[in-house]
């Protein structure tokens, strides 16, 4: 029918089960986005990756997961220098916590702002 709709849920089951593509944000900003199969089979993201952690399984016998993100977003009004994601995210390096946000670099079949991908292309 070449149409295109916006999605935009916190319900990544759902997402999943209409989207063909998905982007990811945090704070606002894009921090993943990619075919909505490559990104739930492989997130690059460190916050996607908890993201699709977090939802739950319908086994009554599977552990619910546990520490699946550290600490609380920062105040919209006073946000961090660097990545936005470094105060709670688990791979932070130190260049993390400088400059400007990360811009979209490619990972895989994916693209993510992340700085673990500024050495590696995978």
């Amino acid at each position: 029918m070449g149409l295109a709709m916006i999605f935009i849920a916190h319900d990544l089951s759902t997402v999943r089960a209409l989207c063909d593509r998905i982007a990811v944000m945090y704070l606002g900003r894009i921090v993943e986005e990619g075919y909505t199969s490559d990104v739930f089979r492989d997130p690059r993201h460190p916050y996607t990756q908890a993201l699709i952690r977090s939802i739950p399984d319908l086994d009554p016998d599977r552990p619910l997961p546990r520490h699946i993100l550290g600490g609380e977003p920062p105040s919209p009004g006073s946000l961090p220098p660097g990545c936005l994601f470094h105060p709670r995210c688990p791979s932070v390096m130190e260049s993390c916590r400088r400059g400007g946000a990360p811009l979209l670099r490619q990972a895989g079949a994916q693209r993510a702002a992340c700085l673990l991908y500024d050495e590696v292309k995978n």
